[in-house]
């Protein structure tokens, strides 16, 4: 479980007398630190709205108590003393690149490309994300991996190859990325320049030539009708899955990604890796 800290929404005055009226009142009675339990998917967390202070009283500090250790704090809002962050950036990298990774598995759907001309790179140099594997191995029948852990992941690889049959090659150049006709990158790792290969990242701040598609969009639910004001959307969805252990979060059906400066619908990935496939048998 997980608290959330945001503040209390203020009323814009519409003019100075308005904004004389509401300073008085609000001197006169100061708003109230309110706590609620949100009931959602299974589970709940407790979201609490800051008025002029924090605490206001003793019950209200027993009350806060009783909420967790881990809270997520809206921009501008100092982590309480007692509260720990309820999610990492690796958490959040995680997420990502699961909801990334059931975008490639879309994609590749959507291509209508045959099964034997299909090959999906993942980058991944710590070996954070083979999970992700045995999700990828049912819709491509080659593997490419580029990872600077070789030997972990040697077990995944026997693994797909006992269960599904499925070998897995690993690369140390990454120019041999140019082989495949989708690549997940969880590394952000600088890249040569490749032919328009759909690139799903996990990094927002990588900039290069190559087709980077990355902060996947998905359509909003349960989650987003009862997000804080000023809580991160992402952090808030880890928060979900890493505290509130709602798995269905990873599999949530991702409807763009950013390319660039734009949104790119995942169809137009799609019709890039058919485009790319039909120059290549042009080429022979």
């Amino acid at each position: 479980m997980f608290v959330t800290f945001s503040f209390q929404k203020r009323i814009e005055p519409e003019s100075r007398w308005q904004a004389l009226r509401l300073r008085l009142l609000e001197r006169l009675c100061p708003p109230r630190t309110t706590i609620a339990r949100i009931p959602l998917y299974d589970s709940f967390f407790t979201d609490i709205r800051i008025g002029a202070r924090l605490c206001q009283d003793v019950q209200q500090e027993r009350q806060l108590r009783q909420c967790g250790r881990f809270a997520l704090c809206a921009e501008g809002c100092p982590m309480p003393e007692g509260f720990l962050p309820a999610v990492s950036p690796a958490d959040i990298r995680q997420l990502t690149a699961r909801l990334l990774c059931g975008a490639a598995t879309k994609i590749l759907s959507l291509s209508a490309l045959p099964l034997y001309c299909r090959c999906v790179a993942l980058i991944d140099p710590p070996c954070a994300y083979g999970g992700l594997l045995e999700q990828l191995v049912k819709y491509t029948p080659e593997l490419i991996i580029y990872t600077e852990n070789q030997k972990a992941y040697e077990g995944y690889a026997q693994r797909l190859m006992e269960q599904y049959g499925a070998p897995v090659q690993f690369i140390s150049d990454p120019r041999a990325l140019s082989r495949a006709c989708l690549i997940l990158d969880t590394g952000g790792i600088p890249l040569p320049p490749l032919r328009p290969i759909p690139i799903l990242s996990v990094s927002q701040a990588v900039r290069d030539t190559n087709l980077r598609l990355c902060q996947p969009l998905w359509q909003p639910g349960p989650a987003d009708a009862v997000l804080p004001p000023g809580i991160d959307r992402y952090a808030f969805l880890t928060a979900l899955s890493v505290r509130c252990r709602v798995r269905e979060l990873g599999a949530l059906p991702v409807c763009s990604l950013l390319c660039r400066d734009r949104r790119s619908d995942i169809t137009e990935a799609a019709a890039q890796i058919a485009r790319n496939q039909s120059e290549a048998l042009r080429v022979r």
